[in-house]
């Protein structure tokens, strides 16, 4: 049986790795697609969170399998007794990169592990999941660019980060006025100390959550 691996971090999943996927999936027996665990990176999801979207995105071919890994693409390889990797190039940027990964692992596998590069289809040579991320992050339509079901997932990602900053703004908020209180509270008695407290820590936190709403919450509010 003739069987791949298409290696690589899927943070998120995109159109672009389905089209590869479904192409590669017609070319062998069967196709294990592999989630990167690269803890060197801050990733959006999580590896389990990545291996289930690929397994709903992929449900409708049969032949295809995901699983997870961390190390050397090789030593996965050889412990799957696989002989192929499979990469998607988008551009000849890509394959000056992936050219010397290809080396690279067939070198350190003895001449075991060869690399088949598929091109990208025209319509997602432009598409990768740094520019996925980086539109999310401002509230644009992704809809075009990864399956329907992970839209939503992508941006609770974003809304999720958002909520976590602004109740980080409004932790320091009082935070930062412990020492000014206590000088309010000796200076003007403990009613206008209080007041003082209270007022000025209001306003800090009004200011976060302007900008909060101006850069996190106004597009949402539009999008929902």
């Amino acid at each position: 049986m003739k069987s791949a691996i298409y290696p690589g971090s899927f943070d998120p999943m995109t159109l672009g790795h389905l089209d590869i996927i479904k192409r590669a999936s017609k070319m062998f027996d069967h196709l294990t697609v592999s989630v990167l665990d690269n803890k060197a990176k801050n990733a959006l999801f999580s590896v389990e969170e990545r291996v289930s979207i690929l397994k709903k995105a992929t449900k409708g071919l049969p032949n295809v399998s995901v699983d997870s890994f961390s190390g050397l693409l090789v030593d996965y390889a050889k412990q799957k007794d696989i002989h192929v990797s499979v990469r998607g190039l988008r551009a000849v940027t890509d394959f000056e990169y992936e050219l010397q990964i290809a080396q690279t692992n067939r070198k350190l596998s003895n001449g075991l592990l060869d690399t088949v590069f598929l091109t990208t289809s025209l319509e997602y040579a432009y598409l990768s999941s740094s520019s996925v991320k980086e539109i999310a992050a401002f509230h644009g339509d992704i809809s075009q660019l990864v399956p329907d079901f992970v839209v939503d997932l992508v941006h609770d990602k974003y809304k999720g980060l958002a909520n976590s900053i602004n109740q980080t703004v409004f932790n320091l908020g009082w935070a930062v006025m412990g020492i000014p209180a206590a000088w309010f509270v000796t200076t003007y008695g403990s009613y206008w100390g209080y007041v003082y407290t209270f007022s000025i820590t209001g306003a800090l936190y009004l200011i976060g959550s302007t900008y909060f709403y101006f850069v996190f919450g106004r597009k949402f509010a539009l999008k929902n």
